[in-house]
């Protein structure tokens, strides 16, 4: 019976995708930790399925958004898990919607067939919205963004008690006076730093190319973090020899739209929320409070994509009709000229 009891386990195992047969062992740990038979299956099945999809997709650019959004941690969906309680976590219709289409790569319910955007390049909008929330600066959607998420960051800080100042001018200066470069965030007492400030830039890029013609590779898109680490080093190769010679340590902050951060930015948030948690003297609540905070940056950046897509399409909407109402009316008059002057 117990030999007929490991074969069922080694097949659940094999069908599960994995080359590792479950034994007794792995049951028995299970259960003392509450979980189920069920769920070890799934455990080892998810990363197999995971990666059988990504190698069904052709598509380089659909491939690397799919590894922005996927992770054994990841925390792009984490807008997904709240509970709408407080105006931080609440989402319009609307703004849901364009947000899911969005994740998801599905067609904006407003996107109109054709239609091209109002800025100086005037390129045709592709249909997922990515143009209008992450490669166009009209209506000044980029700052927004960016001063949004800046604003949470600099909030959860001081809430871990660190002093912190926002663009703070002349910061480099001490070493360079014509510089007039000025950090999003100046943070005074980090704990165990070995410089005197800490600097902090924030900056949200895309995980693919929006227009143009460049292919990524499939080797460039399975790359977690692409985007944001070549965003990371743009901003250390602007940042860090100035900071250095002010003797000051230099961070860049970097989001991918779909919400994935770079692994030094989950770092520093996770820091953060784990001095809050040493300053109250309450271990147990570290998990409730790094939720929370993930959860308001998660939320604050994709409130900001949904705000962009929907103001945009608006915008540009309106134009088409207003274009399409003013050929209308010189047709009417064009066809119907005689009646008008005859009556």
């Amino acid at each position: 019976m117990i030999r007929s009891f490991h074969a069922s386990l080694a097949m659940n195992a094999r069908l599960s995708g994995s080359d590792t047969p479950l034994t007794y062992q792995d049951i028995t740990q299970a259960m003392q930790k509450n979980e189920t038979l069920q769920s070890k299956l799934f455990e080892m099945q998810r990363p197999h399925t995971i990666q059988l999809f990504k190698d069904s997709i052709t598509d380089t650019k659909r491939l690397a958004w799919i590894v922005s959004l996927s992770g054994s941690d990841s925390k792009s969906s984490r807008w997904l898990d709240v509970t709408p309680k407080t105006v931080d976590f609440k989402f319009k219709s609307d703004q849901f919607q364009a947000l899911l289409c969005h994740r998801l790569l599905l067609q904006q319910p407003i996107f109109v067939p054709t239609s091209k955007c109002y800025c100086k390049s005037a390129p045709l909008l592709d249909p997922y919205g990515h143009h209008l929330s992450a490669g166009c600066a009209k209506d000044g959607t980029f700052h927004k963004t960016h001063d949004s998420l800046k604003m949470v960051i600099k909030d959860l800080c001081n809430f871990a008690g660190f002093v912190t100042r926002v663009e703070e001018p002349r910061c480099f200066q001490e070493a360079d006076p014509d510089c007039n470069l000025r950090p999003d965030l100046s943070i005074y007492n980090f704990p165990n730093h070995p410089r005197r400030k800490l600097i902090l830039d924030v900056s949200v890029t895309h995980p693919v190319p929006i227009i143009s013609s460049r292919v990524l590779s499939r080797n460039e898109a399975s790359q977690p973090c692409r985007a944001a680490n070549l965003c990371f080093n743009r901003k250390n190769n602007k940042y860090s020899a100035v900071s250095e010679a002010n003797d000051l340590e230099f961070l860049p902050l970097i989001f991918e739209t779909t919400g994935k951060m770079h692994p030094k930015t989950e770092t520093f948030l996770d820091r953060t929320v784990a001095e809050i948690v040493n300053t109250r003297d309450h271990p147990g609540v570290r998990s409730v409070l790094q939720f929370y905070w993930f959860a308001r940056v998660s939320c604050c950046l994709q409130k900001c994509i949904a705000d962009s897509i929907l103001s945009k399409s608006r915008v540009v909407n309106g134009s088409l009709t207003r274009s399409n109402n003013w050929r209308y009316e010189e047709s009417f008059l064009a066809n119907n000229t005689s009646i008008l002057v005859d009556s």
